[in-house]
This record gives structure tokens, C-alpha cells and sequence, in this order.
């Protein structure tokens, strides 16, 4: 996957969504994709919700893989190694009505913000998808509290 396909991903499966409204489509799943075995409702501190993405591995790493936020606010992904380049790193919304779920590390490489909007009800678990250029994958979540 090169940066450009990374970019456009994301918004090509919003409108592939938007076209097929008379489909059912609850997730997209990517075939292939590593699955987070994860356990309890949340894990991570509630009051900084912040995530590390090391994509150094063979893997993709997420740590917590499942991040505790609440409505209003913004959650920090942490994208490791330091060199790795800007817009290589995406995070994907597994529901396409989420749109507030989509993020890439560009124009700050190290980073990803992604706010949580206040109309997003307690308890609400958001399944989302983290691919890179190339071609790693990882299938972690959010937990609204």
C-alpha cells in the first residue's frame, strides 16, 4: 500500500458506505487483519486517553488496545518508532457511520489525534482499524465512558 492508497482509503470506504445505504454494513473488516484479543471493558487510564502504536514489529502493537475516552475528548495515538514517515499510519473506522474515527499521522508523523464528539453516548464501544503503507494491520477499540 502506497501513501497515496493510504490517504484515500479512508474516504473511499465512507462513500462506498454512503452509496450502499440499503445495506446492512455494521463493520468493515479487512481480510487478513490482526485481531486484538481483548478483555474487560477497558484498559488504560479514563482521565488521558492515549494510545501507542509501535509499527516496528512484525505486528502492529497497540497499547492499551482498548483505550478508555470520554465524549469531548481527544484521543492521542503515539506512533513509534520516531522515524517513521508522515502519512503511513492510519487509523480506520470499522463502522462506517463513525466518521469521527478517521486519522492518519500527517502532518504531524508522530501523531495521531481523534477527538470523540459529545453526541456519542456513554458506553459505546468504537471498533476501529489501524493499517500502515505496508500492508500491516491491527484491530483494536475505543470505549466511550
Amino acid at each position: 500500500m502506497n501513501k497515496k492508497t493510504l490517504f484515500v482509503l479512508p474516504l473511499s470506504l465512507l462513500a462506498i458506505a454512503c452509496v450502499h445505504r440499503d445495506v446492512d454494513i455494521t463493520d468493515i473488516n479487512i481480510p487478513g487483519c490482526q485481531i486484538e484479543v481483548i478483555e474487560g471493558p477497558c484498559n488504560g487510564p479514563k482521565d488521558n486517553p492515549k494510545v501507542t502504536i509501535n509499527v516496528a514489529a512484525a505486528t502492529i502493537v497497540a497499547s492499551p488496545p482498548n483505550v478508555c475516552a470520554g465524549a469531548g475528548e481527544d484521543i492521542e495515538f503515539n506512533i513509534v518508532p520516531a522515524s517513521t514517515e508522515a502519512s503511513t499510519v492510519a487509523v480506520i473506522p470499522k463502522n462506517p457511520l463513525h466518521t469521527w474515527l478517521i486519522g492518519t499521522n500527517f502532518p504531524d508523523k508522530g501523531e495521531i489525534i481523534i477527538h470523540v464528539p459529545n453526541t456519542i453516548p456513554s458506553g459505546q464501544v468504537a471498533n476501529y482499524t489501524i493499517v500502515t503503507s505496508d500492508g500491516k494491520c491491527l484491530d483494536p477499540r475505543i470505549h466511550v465512558h
